[in-house]
């Protein structure tokens, strides 16, 4: 009688040990992912910004405020000359908190392929680049406003940024995205230093937003608790775990909730520029070096603004 008492005292204690231990894992859970993660880079950082390049117009475009897209600036530009329906297509530009491109797109269904890889300190016109800024390749010029599409001035500059483009290195990857409705567009992304605005050779691979939540089978997805769900559940079970173990970034402690999920980089931006491919008729080369041209012309303007307010 005694030694059945002595047992159901230790089993009321290891009960109560594990209420509590389940109890302050749930309470550092909550405290660990209380709140979403502020940027120190906002949209009043860029007030008075205002992209001035050569042969092109721009207009700014409405940031949505959704935390998932950590938008900062967005841009719309186009092509003041155009000489093919390629050249008249409009590329939008972003700045974004520093993010990895690939993982967002894919998680949201697109096929990423990398087309080039020019990161690395390579001339713009040599051949390990594949291939040069085209003659529409921008330059900085004296600030226009945005709020309209609205011309550009030259002044004595143009020259002289318009041969550096197309002698200077331009670190960027360059990247083929498809829908799943078979929609093509060219991706530009160079990542740049949030303190002074100045392009690096950053991977924007290895940015570690967003999370991915991808499992290793294709197509499937968590949803709860079902009848069908329970034929397989040794499978789903491990689809599901699978899934966390992603999201959480091989992290452990993410994966059991006690750290804050990653979040968008404070110290890294991503500039993001992107040109859809017209349905026929249009060359990807074309294509290609057209959003180059805006690509380059926005790093040159961002760089141009950050020398000219001593960043």
């Amino acid at each position: 009688m005694k030694g059945q008492h002595t047992k159901e005292k230790v089993a009321a204690g290891a009960l109560i040990a594990c209420i509590t231990l389940v109890c302050a894992w749930l309470l550092a859970s909550c405290i660990a992912r209380s709140g979403t993660p502020q940027g120190t880079v906002s949209g009043e950082s860029f007030i008075g910004f205002s992209p001035g390049i050569e042969g092109w117009w721009s207009e700014e475009k409405e940031v949505s405020s959704d935390p998932l897209e950590p938008n900062i600036i967005v841009y719309a530009l186009r092509y003041r000359y155009p000489k093919n329906m390629v050249q008249n297509r409009g590329v939008s530009v972003r700045i974004v908190h520093g993010y990895n491109m690939c993982d967002c797109m894919r998680i949201k269904g697109y096929t990423v392929e990398l087309l080039r890889d020019n990161r690395q300190p390579t001339s713009v016109g040599s051949r390990e680049s594949g291939s040069h800024i085209p003659h529409l390749a921008p330059s900085v010029t004296s600030p226009a406003s945005s709020s309209v599409f609205s011309p550009t001035t030259h002044n004595a500059q143009s020259a002289t940024h318009h041969n550096f483009l197309n002698s200077a290195s331009l670190p960027y990857q360059l990247w083929r995205l498809t829908s799943s409705t078979d929609d093509v567009a060219i991706w530009v992304t160079t990542m740049i230093r949030a303190t002074d605005l100045v392009a690096t050779s950053v991977d924007t691979r290895d940015m570690a937003f967003p999370r991915i939540g991808i499992p290793d089978a294709q197509g499937w997805a968590p949803r709860g608790f079902s009848l069908k769900g329970l034929r397989h559940p040794i499978r789903n079970t491990r689809l599901f775990l699978r899934s966390k173990w992603n999201a959480s970034r091989c992290d452990l402690l993410t994966f059991l909730g006690l750290r804050s999920p990653a979040w968008v980089s404070q110290d890294m931006l991503t500039l993001v520029s992107v040109c859809h491919i017209p349905g026929t008729g249009a060359r990807e080369e074309d294509v290609i070096l057209h959003v180059l041209g805006g690509h380059a012309g926005m790093l040159m303007a961002l760089r141009s603004w950050g020398e000219e307010r001593g960043l």
